[in-house]
């Protein structure tokens, strides 16, 4: 009985090495199944002598024969077993690895894509505001009616669209300054909502629903409001015949910390496993070519990422999509009131204004547009020659007006170096890209930020508001 108990182990046991070789194809689990098959042929021609009356050795008896085959059945049955978790845990931690090493190499590839799209985004913003400067300034030398009127403004239509792409750039890059503040997520959906159904045309359907009071996040305004505007393009893009737009705001807990959760619903043709994991990725579109940058959702995960917040697609079939946004949730009482400064109708002024610019053309640009309104204008190209100018200049410096990224010193740390001897000095940072941290340049009320690119009366409008603002403040 012994005998045919060994005899079946070492058969499951060869059977199923059989099954593991088949799998996993290793020399291992090959070797082990040759030698289970020698086993059990030998245990085999052990039986058949035995039950002839026969003895295949002189000097083995019934205990000799039958105990020790029974251990070696048992201990081939477990070898199997221990070779095949083991084979399974070594090539499962090999597919984390080569998943790790993928993740690690398309991380370090959009970095460096960042890093170009980033500097590639600052010299055309640069160009972009030459030429919507200039095209303004032509405009107020053009009597009404002027033919060339019709083409300017053709012009700057170009120029908004080329800003547009710019900033999308600049958002998956994440190279732009980042204006925190506190707000209620539905009054922010609701704020927009307008616009959105005007993107998304009269075929589709828009709503709101609410489940929560209070969605209070710190985050940038303007930056999410463009998250909920690629999403509800690239939505409109996948109901073709018409459908529903759905976003429903919640406050869920994650443990003890509270969380706002927006849920962006579509009711459209839905994305394959492949779209899926690649949506995310700059570039990407499943459009046709000339209908879309491949920008939009990665702009969408840049903007909620910098604000403390993620984004993912919850589900995607036929018929439509689930994007999850959640943001840490604020209190009601960190909202703070807008931004103080309000349009101007006079820009003008007589104040002195240090503009620190490297690009020529952009300095011309700045200049001009403030020189004409009654300015005293001094210029550099660098904030080691603002420096210098500014300590052999007769005429007192009420405003700097510099660039983040130059040569020699840049806006930072000439503004450092200013900040050393007057705290409160009034400056204006102007840039298309921001290799630095946003908050030293939002840290106080004394210094203030202008995206690239901008117009001249924009332009004049935000010299004019810092002006004032440190004039009242200091009365």
């Amino acid at each position: 009985m012994i005998l045919i108990s060994s005899i079946l182990i070492r058969i499951v046991a060869f059977a199923w090495s059989l099954a593991v070789l088949w799998r996993v194809k290793d020399w291992r689990v090959g070797f082990l199944t040759a030698m289970l098959a020698l086993m059990t042929l030998r245990q085999l021609l052990t039986l058949r002598q035995v039950s002839e009356g026969g003895s295949w050795s002189p000097a083995m008896n019934w205990s000799s024969v039958e105990f020790p085959g029974l251990a070696v059945s048992v201990l081939a049955g477990l070898s199997v077993i221990f070779l095949d978790r083991l084979i399974q845990d070594q090539r499962r931690n090999n597919e984390e690895l080569r998943a790790h090493d993928a993740r690690l190499q398309q991380a370090q590839k959009m970095e460096v894509m960042g890093q170009l799209a980033g500097r590639t985004a600052h010299d055309f913003n640069n160009i972009l505001t030459v030429i919507m400067g200039n095209a303004e300034l032509a405009k107020l030398h053009l009597q009404e009616g002027h033919q060339a009127l019709e083409y300017i403004t053709e012009l700057e239509k170009a120029t908004q669209r080329g800003a547009e792409i710019s900033g999308q750039v600049l958002s998956f890059s994440r190279k732009q300054i980042v204006e925190r503040s506190c707000f209620d997520m539905n009054e922010l959906i609701e704020g927009i909502r307008t616009m959105v159904c005007q993107l998304i045309g009269n075929d589709v359907e828009f709503f709101l629903r609410p489940m929560a009071e209070n969605a209070i996040v710190l985050a940038d305004r303007a930056q999410i409001e463009q998250v909920f505007l690629n999403l509800s393009v690239n939505a409109r893009d996948a109901m073709p015949a018409g459908g529903t737009i759905t976003i429903v705001t919640d406050v869920k807990f994650t443990g003890d910390e509270p969380m706002v959760a927006i849920t962006f619903r579509d009711t459209g043709e839905g994305m394959s496993k492949e779209q899926q994991e690649r949506a995310f990725e700059p570039f990407y579109t499943t459009k046709p070519i000339g209908k879309g940058t491949g920008l939009g959702l990665a702009t969408c995960l840049g903007n909620v990422e910098r604000s403390g917040g993620t984004i993912s697609i919850q589900d995607s079939s036929s018929s439509g999509t689930t994007f999850l946004i959640e943001f840490p949730r604020a209190t009601k009482d960190a909202i703070a009131p807008r931004s103080p400064f309000q349009p101007h109708k006079n820009v003008g002024g007589s104040e002195c204004v240090l503009i620190v610019e490297d690009e020529d053309q952009l300095r011309r640009l700045q200049v001009q547009a403030i020189k004409d309104l009654g300015y005293v204008v001094l210029e550099a190209s660098n904030g080691a020659e603002a420096l210098s100018l500014m300590d052999s200049s007769n005429i007192a410096v009420n405003l700097i007006v510099t660039d983040v990224v130059m040569p020699v010193m840049g806006g930072l740390e000439f503004a450092r170096r200013v900040r050393q001897q007057n705290k409160k000095f009034p400056i204006l940072f102007i840039s298309g890209f921001v290799e630095t941290e946003s908050d030293e340049i939002m840290n106080d009320e004394y210094s203030k930020f202008l995206q690239k690119p901008f117009t001249s009366s924009v332009f004049a409008s935000r010299v004019r508001m810092l002006l004032d603002h440190t004039i009242t403040d200091s009365a």
